[in-house]
């Protein structure tokens, strides 16, 4: 997958405590190419430039203790992920000029959601 992702991000610290609110949004246009990771060169049949690309993630980020000079936090949230894809007459069930068809405007929808961890390290 390739292609502009923009997005938006805010943080809310909490008074009186060391966690913050936070939150992030984002919308991209992608173009996909299944094959190419595998060094096979471009399919065709599966690939579109046509993707839309939306995510939205909100959680606490707690900051740690500090150890040195480093400054530790963890964070726990909880991420939910769309990329919808569109493929035109490129999706093909077999060959074209042996009596295979082509599906018109096929839809395809990656979904991805679930909670998030990280434990970070700034220095």
């Amino acid at each position: 997958m390739k292609g502009p992702i923009i997005g938006a991000f805010g943080s809310q610290p909490i008074p009186d405590t060391r966690a913050s609110l936070y939150g992030n949004l984002g919308v991209g246009w992608l173009t996909v190419h299944p094959a190419e990771s595998a060094g096979q060169g471009t399919n065709t049949r599966f690939s579109t430039d046509s993707a839309m690309a939306y995510s939205v993630e909100t959680g606490v980020n707690y900051g740690l203790p500090e150890f040195w000079k480093i400054k530790t936090s963890a964070q726990i949230g909880f991420r939910a992920q769309v990329i919808q894809q569109t493929f035109g007459t490129s999706m093909c069930t077999a060959g074209l000029g042996t009596g295979g068809t082509c599906l018109q405007d096929h839809r395809a929808n990656d979904i991805l959601w679930g909670p998030t961890f990280m434990l970070s390290a700034g220095f």
